[in-house]
């Protein structure tokens, strides 16, 4: 299996639409961590960033916001119930530089083909 795409350090997907990359990791409560990343794909050093999510149905969305925690940004609130849903993520590199949107399905099922949750799938098959 070709792979298309790098790991995350810690099993997340890479944010490769903003720089310096961040890893975007749904921990174990259904909480998220964005963490910056190094050129080699190594946690980094937060500088600023910032980001929001909304997730979910569109008539009731989930809505988190984050918070620094060291080096990482954490979500405010975990994810609901379910194991597949849009996602709506704005990033912002400094307070006061233009947002970066970043769509995505939340997929919560294991990859039939790499060691990953389909939201961080690194191979090529159809998702």
């Amino acid at each position: 299996m070709k792979h298309v795409k790098d790991p995350g350090p810690n099993g997340g997907r890479v944010l490769t639409e903003v720089e310096p990359h961040m890893e975007f990791l749904v921990t174990k409560d259904r909480k998220v961590q964005i963490i910056p990343l190094t050129e080699d794909l190594k946690p980094g050093k937060l500088t600023g960033q910032t980001a929001s999510i909304m997730a979910g149905d569109r008539t009731s969305p989930t809505k988190m916001s984050f918070t620094a925690d060291g080096d990482k940004l954490v979500s405010d609130i975990a994810f609901p119930e379910g194991d597949d849903f849009p996602l709506v993520l704005q990033h912002r590199s400094s307070a006061d530089s233009k947002p970066t949107t970043i769509k995505f399905t939340m997929n919560f099922t294991d990859c039939p083909t790499c060691d990953y949750l389909e939201y961080a799938c690194i191979c090529d098959h159809e998702h």
